[in-house]
């Protein structure tokens, strides 16, 4: 049931985002994670040229614009234990609204991190007043990105790339 309905909002999303018409049947739905915060589900949608994570709160229908659904993660987080849960977790949360196709290698530690000339820079995830800041990698190279709560807004997202020099070869 759900699965459907995920379908059906998926393709009329991917052709407002301009991704052409979408068949729903054609969409492949995938649970990510069950347990994203109490009572809320990931869902990882694609099809022949994209993808959209999608997130199921109980008795809402599926959510598929990122910052609101992390948003609604975040306060149902807040809401139902007081807190934003470890570091660790909302940052892989994040990551997973934010990259359904993962482009991006989320940084957790050390052995995370592909050049040693980026040790000094990156760090494992730290959780802020209202949200939580970490360290992705894709080919390009590392960004900081910063989620967190806006009264005023909902919820904010930053992506700092890193400019670094690239790294000098070896003798």
């Amino acid at each position: 049931m759900i699965e459907k309905e995920i379908q059906d909002v998926v393709a009329e999303r991917a052709a407002a985002l301009g991704g052409g018409r979408v068949e729903p049947d054609s969409v492949e739905v995938l649970l990510v994670d069950a347990h994203a915060a109490p009572g809320c589900a990931i869902y990882r949608a694609r099809w022949h040229n994209g993808a959209l994570s999608a997130v199921v709160i109980d008795g809402e229908g599926p959510d598929t614009f990122p910052a609101q659904a992390l948003g609604k993660i975040f306060r149902r987080w807040i809401d139902t234990t007081g807190a934003l849960p470890d570091a660790m977790r909302a940052a892989r949360v994040a990551a997973w609204i934010y990259d359904p196709e993962r482009r991006r290698t989320v940084i957790f530690g050390e052995e995370d991190i592909g050049r040693p000339d980026w040790l000094p820079h990156l760090r494992p995830p730290v959780r802020i007043d209202d949200g939580v800041v970490f360290w992705w990698v894709d080919p390009r190279g590392p960004s900081e990105v910063r989620v967190s709560l806006d009264p005023r807004s909902g919820t904010r997202i930053a992506e700092t790339p890193l400019h670094l020099r690239p790294a000098e070869p070896t003798r």
